[in-house]
C-alpha cells in the first residue's frame, strides 16, 4: 500500500531539490560566480544561508569586496539588501526601490554607462528593469552631488543579482523550500560555468 506523499511528483520534486542542494554544496555552501567584469573584479558571487541572509561578493585577483549584504527580519521574510551607501528593498507590489540618505536638492546622475544621465527622483520611484541593468553595468557609477559636500561616486555592482534574489525570496517557491540556498540563480551560474 502506498503512503500519501510518495507519488511520482513528490519523488521528482525531492530529486530536483537534492540535485539543487548538491549544486549548492558542490559550489562551496552557496557560493557561485554570477557574471563577468565589475568595477571590483571579475565575478559577483552570492554567499547565501538557509534563512535568506546573503552577501554578494565581488572577487578580483584573490581579493574580496562585499557589494551587497542581504538581511531578513525573520527567515525568508522582510528581506532587504544594503550596498555602498544605499538600501534596496521591494515595495508591497514587488517593485525594487533604492533608498539613501541624501540632502534635499541633491543631484543624482549615472556615469560610465553611456552619456551622463540625470536620475532625479531615483529614490522616490520603483526601479525599472532597464535602469537596474544600466546601474549594474561594469563601469556604471551613481553620482550624488549635494550642496556644500563633495560629490560621491558609488558603484552598484551586483544590483541586478540582488534585485533578482530579493524578488525570488518574496515568492511562494522560496518560502516553500525553506532554504534560500536553493535560489535558482546559483544553479544558473553553475550552468554558465559548466
Amino acid at each position: 500500500m502506498s503512503r500519501p506523499g510518495t507519488g511520482r511528483a513528490t519523488r521528482t520534486r525531492a530529486i530536483a531539490a537534492i540535485g539543487a542542494l548538491g549544486l549548492v554544496l558542490g559550489l562551496g555552501a552557496g557560493i557561485a560566480p554570477l557574471r563577468g567584469a565589475t568595477p571590483y573584479g571579475t565575478d559577483i558571487r552570492p554567499e547565501i544561508t538557509a534563512d535568506g541572509a546573503a552577501r554578494f561578493v565581488a572577487v578580483a585577483a584573490g581579493r574580496y569586496h562585499t557589494a551587497w549584504t542581504v538581511s531578513c527580519r525573520v527567515p525568508l521574510r522582510g528581506c532587504m539588501a544594503r550596498g555602498q551607501e544605499v538600501v534596496l528593498r521591494l515595495d508591497a507590489h514587488g517593485a525594487a526601490r533604492l533608498l539613501a540618505a541624501v540632502a534635499p536638492g541633491a543631484r543624482l546622475s549615472l556615469e560610465g554607462a553611456g552619456p551622463r544621465r540625470d536620475l532625479a527622483g531615483l529614490f522616490a520611484q520603483p526601479l525599472s528593469g532597464a535602469l537596474v541593468r544600466r546601474l549594474s553595468l561594469p563601469r556604471a557609477r551613481l553620482v550624488i552631488e549635494e550642496p556644500g559636500h563633495p560629490a560621491r561616486s558609488l558603484s552598484l555592482a551586483g544590483l541586478s543579482e540582488a534585485v533578482d534574489y530579493l524578488g525570488w525570496l518574496a515568492t511562494y517557491e522560496a518560502r516553500s523550500t525553506r532554504d534560500a540556498r536553493l535560489w535558482p540563480g546559483i544553479a544558473r551560474a553553475a550552468a554558465r560555468q559548466g
